[in-house]
């Protein structure tokens, strides 16, 4: 199966799981590239969408998580039969379905939250720029049985499990700090009010046990 680098796969035991170009539609194939079933619900109802924002898979718990128009989150089963909706009061940029668990990006407030009884609690609070940030950084990262996170502005990749988050790694480089006064001043704002581009975009992480 091809892909573009622009598109979201997640890979399961059986299958492909893809988020089209559009972000409109899941798209599900089997191993061989074969395309199986979609997810396509865009409209105005209340189990609709505008556009899927991001989306994650937890196999071992038969969950697929749709963060959609930044506010909605939907839980679905592996063959796309809704589970559980949610109406978020504060915004999402992305989302991460892990060991049972839903995780979130707010990039309002730089942070990584964790759902509790319908809810979304603080996890960590990263550095918080004068403005929204706006970019397509990768922010939770599945590799090898770990699940690792990194915020916008920030030196550290985090590690998150039952026990709560913990530093995995921390990195510095030359002119960090510089850069960071940079984004606490107002000169860097967009005429929209916006952080379009930030000092630090990781974009993939792996991990072993070296």
């Amino acid at each position: 199966m091809h892909c573009r680098r622009d598109k979201k796969v997640e890979e399961t035991i059986s299958n492909y799981f893809v988020m089209n170009q559009q972000k409109t539609a899941i798209a599900k194939f089997d191993k061989n590239g074969a395309f199986v079933e979609s997810l396509h619900k865009v409209g105005r109802s209340k189990d609709e969408y505008i556009g899927i924002n991001d989306f994650s898979v937890d196999e071992q718990n038969n969950m697929i998580v749709l963060l959609c128009d930044y506010t909605k989150l939907y839980v679905y089963d592996l063959s796309f039969k809704l589970k559980h909706a949610f109406n978020l009061s504060v915004p999402l940029e992305r989302i991460c379905a892990y060991k049972s668990k839903i995780f979130g990006y707010s990039a309002i407030d730089n942070k990584i939250v964790c759902m509790s009884n319908g809810e979304f609690k603080d996890v960590v609070k990263g550095e918080k720029p004068k403005s929204w940030i706006y970019s397509q950084t990768q922010v939770f990262f599945k590799t090898d049985g770990l699940l690792l996170a990194s915020l916008e502005c920030d030196t550290i990749i985090y590690r998150i499990d039952n026990n709560g988050v913990s530093r995995h790694i921390s990195f510095l480089y030359d002119g960090y700090e510089d850069i960071i006064d940079q984004y606490r001043e107002s000169d860097v704002e967009s005429s929209n009010g916006l952080v379009v581009n930030t000092p630090v975009r990781i974009r993939n992480v792996h991990s072993n046990e070296n």
